[in-house]
Parts: C-alpha cells; structure tokens; sequence
C-alpha cells in the first residue's frame, strides 16, 4: 500500500475527494459523488430533500469527537440513545462505550468520503440541526419511514448499502478500490486510557 493510500485510509488525505458543492461543506470521494447525486435527484422526482448530515471527516476531526467523549465534553450515548455517566465507567467500558457511536480516529469510514449519514431536509424546520441520534431516526423524525422505504427500494440501482445502528441510518456506498485495501494495519497509535484522549 503506497504513503497516499495509508494517509487516505486514516483521514489524513482528502486526495480523491472532491466537493460535493460549491459550497464545499462535504466531501466525497471521486467514485462516490456521481452515485450520490443521482440519487439525490432520484429523491427529489420522489418528493423527497436527501441530504448530507456528514460525509468525509478527517483525522482530526474524528479525533476532536473521540476525546470530546472520552474527556467529558461531549457526551457519550448507551445504545438507546441515552447519555451514560462515564465517571463510573471502567476504562474497557469507556472505550467500549465510545466506540457504540464513534469510530477511533484513523479507522471511521468517513475517512474514506463513501460514508453518508444523511436526512430528508424536508422532514425538518430549515433551521434543524442534525444530532444523528435515536429518536431523530424513528418515525417522522430526519428520516421518515415514507423515506426509508423509498431508498430502501431504490438502493439496488444505486449499489447503496444501508448502516441502521438503534435506529440511526447511514447511506453508505458499496465498495470503490480504496475500500478494499485491508484496515487490519490501520490501528498505529495509541489510546491513552489514562489521559483519556487519542493521542498520533
């Protein structure tokens, strides 16, 4: 695996990424943005507003959610969606905890810019934040049923996978080449239980 390759796999590289927008406040990779914008349009002859809640995340912004949680600052949800008080938690649980929602930086698969946690914008106020937790993803929430079942059946078309974690659901994109490579290496730093934070 060449330098360019391991950088891309950690979130180091945005080398084959490109803007989704002009805006350019999400990334995908090359192979994955004409796959979303045809299903966007898709959505949208539907009666539907796809969205991107987030796309490609860097290294270091995976790193500023993992110690976020691990310090305290942000909080860390059971599988229910419910905050946990991590100052009982032992330092296994902790990192186990974490890990039911966030992936170590280096190993999350928006690293790569094929993972999508996306919404239908007009389920929500145009001024709604998107938190990606539980009780957005039931029901009417960010993603209705009505839409879940659209791209259900429209995914085949499209090589969509669909990620649904305790009601939360991810688009992600079948396989391109970067995707393949083994992530069985990627895991080269440490995590300091004891400073509680992801250190490079």
């Amino acid at each position: 695996m060449s330098i360019v390759d391991w950088q891309v796999l950690t979130g180091q590289s945005r080398a084959p990424l490109i803007a989704v927008d002009e805006h350019a406040a999400h990334y995908l990779h090359q192979d994955v943005l004409p796959h979303w914008t045809q299903l966007a349009t898709s959505a949208a002859e539907a009666g539907f507003d796809l969205q991107i809640a987030s796309a490609w995340r860097g290294f270091e912004r995976q790193q500023w959610i993992w110690n976020g949680k691990a310090s305290g600052q942000r909080p860390v949800l059971d599988a229910l969606g419910q905050p946990l008080d991590i100052s009982v938690l032992s330092e296994d649980e902790l990192l186990f905890a974490i890990l039911r929602w966030s992936a170590i930086p280096g190993c999350s698969r928006h690293h790569w810019g094929t993972d999508l946690d996306v919404f239908d914008a007009a389920a929500v106020p145009t001024d709604y934040r998107v938190q990606l937790t539980t009780e957005e993803c039931v029901g009417n929430g960010v993603l209705p049923t009505s839409t879940v079942g659209w791209m259900k059946n429209y995914r085949n078309r499209m090589r969509f996978f669909f990620v649904l974690i305790a009601g939360i659901m991810a688009a992600l994109l079948q396989s391109v080449g970067i995707c393949r490579a083994s992530l069985s290496r990627i895991i080269t730093n440490t995590y300091c239980m004891k400073r509680k934070c992801w250190t490079g």
